[in-house]
């Protein structure tokens, strides 16, 4: 992967997932990935469902949680993100918590978002200014609940 990619929270479940195309394809980008980030929100929405859906127990969420902080680039949710994803829920009408992981890529300079829950997975050209980007992204995310696979998007980073 070429661009320094923001992962989201689904790409960690399907990491661990029975769907072997799921699976392999996530591996595939965590593993293969030389400059990925994840962020502390992602982290733990992977800790939480694990332990919600009961997908993992206690140990080897814990395992799994370790795994993917050594294999990624941890970066913390700072005051500046929240602003930042106020500021994107304001403006794009995101829900606060999809704000939050956008706010988390741009401020760590990923100029690809990959995230689940799409048709298929992808990363679109580069945008030619931030709104651009944004643009692609709010009409992404209105059709978060229509496919099942995962799916990257390039952000215009500044």
């Amino acid at each position: 992967m070429p661009d320094k990619a923001f992962i989201d929270t689904n790409i960690l479940i399907y990491f661990i997932s029975s769907d072997s195309d799921r699976k392999a394809k996530a591996r595939e980008v965590i593993l293969g990935s030389s400059d990925a980030v994840i962020s502390s929100q992602v982290i733990s929405e992977f800790i939480s469902t694990c332990l919600q859906k009961r997908l993992l127990n206690i140990e080897k969420v814990s395992e799994a949680s370790h795994g993917f902080m050594r294999a990624l680039r941890l970066e913390p949710i700072e005051e500046s993100t929240i602003d930042s994803a106020l500021k994107l829920t304001k403006k794009y009408k995101f829900s606060y918590w999809d704000s939050l992981i956008v706010a988390a890529a741009l401020e760590n300079d990923c100029s690809v978002l990959l995230y689940g829950g799409y048709a298929a997975w992808s990363t679109y050209q580069q945008p030619s200014s931030d709104h651009q980007s944004i643009s692609r992204l709010r009409a992404l995310y209105r059709t978060r609940s229509q496919a099942a696979k995962p799916r990257g998007v390039t952000l215009g980073v500044s």
